[in-house]
């Protein structure tokens, strides 16, 4: 073969006489089966790198190669019949004979095992034999003589029926708020829900087999820890009873804890104890609210205990259930408990007021501002007002102790009375003061007139000297109205005292010593004259009320230095010499807690009707007023002593503030506009003032004043008007004129000005005032003292 020319070989379609048929035949035939060889191989490939643990991989990998190289030879003897390549189809060959001896080799030991493995009709044998046993496992667990099929089905069902309750029961567990855990014999943990591991801050797997007191330990409700075996938790598993706590404390994973309630349940199986199921719960909310309201109840209780009315409960049958402070305090008890232990018919003063109050309560269901009078321990009267509500047979209510201010409610009616009193004096006094003010005017004219040694001028000084006594009358009238202009001027104490002597004893009473002891240095004090006559009223007027049976009153004066010392004992005072009036009574005095009141307003000792309780209050605002101070000294039934301090002031200083005296009396040639509403005041201002040059012009009223200003307004150099006055007042009527004419000069006269404005106003603004009565002499004085005035 080495010899021949391989040229001259052609390919197998020569051999197949280029039949085309034929050819086709051969052609389609070979690729047909290299393809499928060609898929088998590929399969069986497949199915080893799939089925890895098959048995005799080596001898299905060489099958696919050998079925792969079978495939090749059949895909080149199609080439071949085209193409001579023949040593390529020949190497194919080779290997595919190669392979299939190897496969062969391998398969030869192989050969035993397959037969040993199980055919597949005894695999179904052993099934159905299974299956037989599985049957009747089934048949006794549910007592039934059905057939096979049925018993798995119902099997089958069970299972599904098991596989849904496990399913379920997973689901609650995972859904429950509450943590859930269970614990083996060692106290180990085999399962916990998620709820409990969030609420311990842990993971699932970190807490599983791990024991539950070291992991998540309890601690006292102090925060103490909580030692294994003093565990209750751990007390209950060991003895397998169920418990529960809920003053206990779980620690988190982040070294926290949060107080928990929990319940402990063991777990049997075939009546041996396999373990315990335990739930808790995070009761910080509840613990916190529990808390809170602690908090708030004890708030409200402290609130009702420290009320500052009174507040009870009771029942029907007249027992206190329940009583504050207030209540107790109001009616004297020592303490709530005290009141508690007595029964509420104690305390009516009129029995029939609790049944009526009863009958309303029952009636409605509550009673509203039920006024009666009660019995305080000590037998005091106190006037109560009860607003009370029926729940369950349990009266609860709040008392009012009213009786201070039924007290007050007296006491102002009785005030009013003396405000209209004194409103009343006001009024008389006002009007007395016009008709003084007429009498001695034209008395003082007619007595200029007569003859020095005239026995007519002689009864003349004794109708002024009447006439100022009565004017002397009516500033006391005005100052027990309150309605007294403050008049400081230079007072000698020992002639105020000496001038009141008279009216003191008619006050006092026959049954009363009254004397005076009066130091022989003279003491002047600047004052208003009326009002510390009247202080000395009130204190002689509350002296005879203080001795009913009679005893003796002494008023004295003196001389008081009042230094640091002084000062630093007492807590008030300013450093001076100050005249000292002490007004003594052997009455029935006072006892301390009496003394620090007898200074306010509205208090009194007297019983309802008696007093005002203003009296010592006004002598205190008068002292004030004057710079000055006033004490008491008193002991229960050893008499009270009231002292008053008023500021020294040296002779020349008080000389000082004295008028400059006139040698005589000046008229003039200005226009004056004179608004009196009384005619016979009018009358004598304009003979006055006309008598000594003067040219007059009268109005009748406040409105009358500015008409007559509006029409003479370029002639008038002084406006004196009256304060009280008809349509306008002299302050009104001031105003309008002052806007028509800012500098005209403004004389006020009243006979009191406290009813308009006071005194102080006028001289803050600049305006000129003259108490009424006036004398003619004084009112010419002031007028030309204006008028001269740049």
């Amino acid at each position: 073969m080495s010899g021949h020319d391989t040229s001259n070989y052609m390919a197998h379609g020569f051999c197949l006489l280029w039949e085309p048929g034929l050819i086709r035949l051969h052609v389609i035939s070979d690729v047909i089966t290299g393809l499928a060889y060609y898929a088998i191989a590929i399969a069986l490939f497949y199915f080893i790198y799939k089925r890895r643990d098959a048995p005799f991989p080596l001898v299905f990998l060489l099958f696919g190669i050998f079925i792969l190289s079978c495939g090749t030879t059949h895909l080149f003897a199609a080439y071949t019949i085209y193409v001579p390549k023949y040593w390529e189809e020949g190497v194919i060959k080779a290997i595919t004979a190669f392979v299939s001896v190897v496969a062969a080799i391998l398969l030869i030991p192989l050969i035993p095992k397959a037969i040993s493995l199980p055919s597949l009709t005894k695999t179904l044998d052993e099934n159905k034999n299974l299956n037989g046993i599985l049957k009747k496992q089934v048949e006794k667990l549910i007592l039934s003589n059905t057939r096979l099929n049925d018993e798995i089905a119902e099997r089958r069902q069970a299972e599904t029926a098991m596989k849904e309750l496990s399913y379920k029961m997973e689901l609650i567990l995972n859904s429950a708020a509450e943590g859930i855990y269970g614990l083996d014999l060692e106290g180990k943990v085999s399962f916990i829900n998620p709820a409990g591991v969030r609420m311990l801050g842990y993971e699932i797997e970190e807490v599983i087999g791990k024991h539950r007191h070291s992991t998540w330990c309890h601690s006292r409700p102090d925060g103490t820890p909580l030692p294994a075996e003093e565990c209750g938790l751990n007390y209950l598993f060991e003895e397998g009873d169920s418990g529960s706590a809920d003053n206990t404390r779980f620690w988190k994973k982040d070294g926290t804890s949060f107080p928990v309630e929990y319940a402990s349940t063991p777990m049997f199986e075939a009546d041996k104890l396999v373990g315990a199921v335990v739930t808790f719960k995070d009761i910080t909310e509840r613990v916190e609210a529990e808390a809170a309201l602690k908090i708030s109840e004890e708030k409200y209780r402290n609130l009702v205990d420290n009320a500052p009315v009174g507040i009870y409960k009771a029942n029907f049958a007249g027992r206190f259930l329940y009583v504050n402070k207030a209540l107790a305090a109001t009616f004297e008890f020592d303490s709530p408990e005290e009141m508690m232990s007595e029964n509420i018919l104690a305390r009516y003063k009129n029995p029939e007021d609790r049944a009526a109050f009863l009958d309303e309560l029952k009636k409605n269901g509550k009673v509203s501002n039920f006024e009666l009078d009660t019995i305080s321990k000590t037998g005091k009267t106190i006037h109560i007002i009860l607003n009370s509500t029926l729940e369950d047979g349990t009266i609860s209510g709040m008392v009012l102790d009213v009786t201070e201010q039924k007290k007050l409610q007296a006491q102002l009616l009785h005030a009013q009375k003396m405000e209209a009193i004194g409103t009343l004096a006001g009024g008389v006094a006002h009007d007395f003061n016009n008709i003084l003010n007429v009498i001695m005017g034209y008395g003082s004219m007619v007595l200029d007139g007569m003859k020095t040694d005239s026995l007519s001028k002689e009864h003349m000084n004794e109708v002024l000297a009447a006439a100022d006594k009565a004017a002397t009358l009516t500033k006391r009238l005005l100052a027990f109205s309150r309605k007294h202009v403050v008049e400081m001027k230079p007072v000698n104490v020992n002639e105020l005292i000496l001038g009141i002597e008279k009216m003191l004893s008619r006050i006092i009473g026959e049954d009363i010593v009254f004397t005076t002891e009066l130091t022989g240095e003279k003491l002047t004090v600047m004052a208003d004259a009326g009002q510390i006559e009247q202080v000395l009223v009130n204190l002689a007027s509350n002296a005879r009320d203080a001795m009913p049976k009679g005893g003796r009153l002494t008023i004295s004066s003196g001389t008081k230095k009042v230094d640091d010392e002084y000062i630093s004992a007492y807590g008030y005072g300013k450093t001076g010499t100050y005249a000292l009036i002490a007004v003594t009574d052997t009455g029935t005095g006072m006892d301390p807690e009496t003394q620090k009141k007898i200074f306010e307003p509205f208090f009194t000792t007297k019983g309802i009707g008696e007093g005002t309780g203003l009296g010592l209050s006004i002598a205190y605002g008068i002292m004030k007023q004057h710079n000055g101070y006033i004490q008491a000294y008193s002991e229960e039934g050893k008499g009270s002593a009231f002292k008053i301090f008023l500021p020294l002031v040296q002779e020349g200083a008080a000389k000082g503030r004295e008028p400059e005296a006139i040698d005589s009396i000046k008229g003039g040639t200005e226009t004056i506009l004179v608004a009196e509403d009384d005619e016979a005041l009018r009358k004598l201002a304009r003979l006055v003032l006309e008598s000594f040059g003067y040219r007059v012009i009268t109005a009748e009223d406040g409105e009358d004043a500015i008409s007559k200003y509006l029409e003479n307004r370029e002639k008038i150099q002084l406006v004196i008007l009256d304060m009280l006055m008809p349509k306008k007042s002299g302050k009104e009527a001031s105003e309008e004129i002052r806007k028509i004419s800012p500098e005209v000069r403004t004389l006020f006269m009243s006979g009191y000005t406290m009813d308009m404005l006071s005194k102080k106003q006028l001289l803050d603004e600049g305006m000129d005032f003259i108490l009424k009565p006036v004398s003619p002499k004084d009112l010419l004085e002031k007028i030309r003292k204006m008028l001269d005035r740049s």
